[in-house]
């Protein structure tokens, strides 16, 4: 995968984890966030701050190049 790629089955598994979190009351409201690295680009992607899990869409996810500079979001 390139590092231009961004890796849409780790954005999907992100997406999935919050309304998973949210229908089991691991969180309240809009506390918390998820992240996930992306082992083969080094892309960290991010659920944004302020934003209930379940009205999350995939272009919401923020990506971070390894040295912490915005890569997309």
């Amino acid at each position: 995968m390139s590092t231009n790629t961004l890796n849409t089955k780790i954005i999907s598994l992100i997406l999935e984890a919050g309304v998973a979190m949210e229908s089991r009351h691991l969180t309240i409201e809009t506390w918390g966030n998820i992240s996930m690295r992306d082992p083969e680009t080094g892309l960290l992607y991010i659920t944004p701050s302020g934003m209930p899990y379940n009205k999350l869409v995939p272009e919401d996810i923020v990506a971070l190049n390894p040295d912490g500079s915005l890569y997309k979001g």
